[in-house]
C-alpha cells in the first residue's frame, strides 16, 4: 500500500509476482528463487530465470524489514554460485531508490536504458 505513492497501482506491484508464481505452479518456465525469513516470518523473496550462463531477475520483494532485500541478494548469489551460474542480471530500475539499491549490490557492468512509447497497432 505504501508503494502506490510512487505512482504505481496495486496491479503494477503485484502483477509480475502473480505471473511468476502462476508460471512456476504450472511448470511452464524454469524459474528459481529464494525466500528469506525474519524472526516474525517471511521477510522477502527473489525469483529469477536461469539460462545461457546467467540468471535474469524477474521479481524481488522485501516486506519492509531492514536488510531483508540485501539478505535475499546474498541468498540468491549463493544459490546461483552453487549452481555454477556466475552472472545475475538485476534488471532495470523504475525508481531512484531501486537504482540506489541495485547499485549497492556492486554490479560488474551497467547499461543505460530508456523508455519509449510504442504505437498501438490493431491486430490484423
Amino acid at each position: 500500500a505504501n508503494k502506490t505513492r510512487d505512482g504505481f497501482t496495486h496491479g503494477d506491484l503485484t502483477g509480475p509476482t502473480e505471473s511468476c508464481i502462476a508460471l512456476m505452479s504450472r511448470g511452464v518456465a524454469s524459474l528459481q528463487g529464494v525466500m528469506v525469513r525474519g524472526p516474525q516470518g517471511p521477510a522477502g523473496f527473489w525469483i529469477w530465470e536461469e539460462g545461457a550462463g546467467q540468471a535474469v531477475s524477474l521479481v524481488r520483494i522485501s516486506i519492509g524489514r531492514q536488510g531483508a532485500a540485501e539478505l535475499a541478494a546474498v541468498a540468491a548469489a549463493a544459490r546461483l554460485h552453487a549452481r555454477g551460474i556466475p552472472l545475475l542480471c538485476l534488471g532495470g530500475s523504475e525508481t531512484e531508490s531501486l537504482d540506489h539499491f541495485k547499485r549497492k549490490l556492486g554490479p560488474v557492468r551497467s547499461v543505460a536504458l530508456s523508455t519509449v512509447n510504442l504505437p498501438v497497432v490493431a491486430p490484423s
